[in-house]
């Protein structure tokens, strides 16, 4: 199994991902089940898509040897980064013109700044280290918490509503951008069961 995110993955993606969390899976079982689910391969390790779901910019990670190299299978555990194309300056311009002037910018962009900054050498170091910063706005752990139904049922309600306004093919990026850790309302209308037990 795969245990090794795509590149800064879709909001769907989360999604999965999310759910396999709540049900008590670690992060690397969740990623690999959220890989086999979301069907993710080849060159979908490198890219991501932000900005507006009819017209996405797509952001592409280059890595030694070209994009096509991820097509053989387990590829995306070795391949190293490539600085071809400056893509580093690339990605971080494309997030500043898109989400500038979103709520959450000044919130969720340092944390890449800082993994741009200390590119590792591999694709998998890479991804690990922009998952774990959008993760670091994720609530996956409800165990502890308690909620009643009627504060259950205005909460399913507000995650409906974001839910209903995000594009799930767009990098989970969009949705903090615009959301900031509301999104976890989003992920946790469509698992609603995990609180209640």
């Amino acid at each position: 199994m795969v245990n090794v995110p795509p590149y800064a993955p879709s909001f769907d993606w989360y999604g999965c991902w999310y759910g396999f969390r709540m049900a008590g899976l670690s992060d690397n079982e969740a990623i690999a089940e959220a890989n086999r689910i979301c069907k993710i391969s080849g060159k979908v390790f490198a890219r991501t898509y932000v900005g507006n779901a009819e017209a996405p910019l797509v952001l592409s990670v280059a890595v030694d040897g070209g994009a096509s190299r991820l097509k053989r299978k387990g590829t995306e555990e070795w391949v190293k980064l490539s600085f071809h194309g400056n893509w580093p300056h690339t990605h971080l311009g494309g997030l500043e013109a898109l989400y500038g002037r979103c709520p959450y910018y000044q919130h969720i962009i340092p944390g890449f700044r800082e993994v741009y900054a200390n590119l590792p050498a591999s694709l998998k170091d890479f991804n690990l280290a922009v998952h774990r910063w959008l993760t670091s706005f994720l609530q996956t752990d409800f165990r502890a918490t308690k909620v009643d139904l009627d504060m259950m049922d205005k909460v399913m309600r507000r995650g409906e509503e974001i839910a209903a306004m995000l594009s799930g093919e767009l990098s989970a990026i969009d949705a903090l951008m615009r959301f900031g850790p509301e999104i976890n309302l989003a992920l946790l209308s469509s698992h609603r069961c995990a609180l209640l037990s």
